[in-house]
């Protein structure tokens, strides 16, 4: 399986590539009341929203631009993406062990690297 590389802050962050439908860089609202913390708002692209989840910091602007993974999902489905600061490039290597990792689909590996798990995240933030 190949991943995409990304950086979000100084986190190094591994999506993998089925998973991803495009990169896009889009605007964001404020997350709707009393979702999760990973939930950043709600994505505008030009014919669709979409629901962008976050890593780290807590967006405090209440519309801003970012750059973002638009993630596979099944036609008719809520659309999602994952937030990213940079792109950095594709490896083919996918987490060999994993530790104890919060959130529980973001696995974390001994060298600091964490892989997406976009299904797992998907069920869990209660978009399969």
């Amino acid at each position: 399986m190949r991943w995409l590389l990304c950086l979000i802050g100084s986190t190094r962050v591994s999506v993998p590539t089925d998973a991803i439908r495009h990169i896009v860089e889009y605007e964001v609202g404020p997350p709707p009341p009393l979702t999760s913390p990973y939930l950043a708002g709600i994505g505008v692209l030009t014919d669709e929203l979409v629901l962008s989840v976050r890593v780290g910091f807590r967006p405090t602007a209440r519309t801003r631009r970012t750059k973002g993974l638009l993630l596979s999902a099944k036609a008719g489905a809520l659309g999602w993406a994952f937030e990213i600061d940079q792109v950095v490039g594709l490896v083919n290597d996918g987490p060999r062990e994993s530790l104890q990792s919060e959130p529980a689909w973001l696995l974390r590996t001994r060298s600091g690297d964490r892989f997406l798990e976009v299904p797992t995240m998907l069920q869990m933030l209660g978009g399969a």
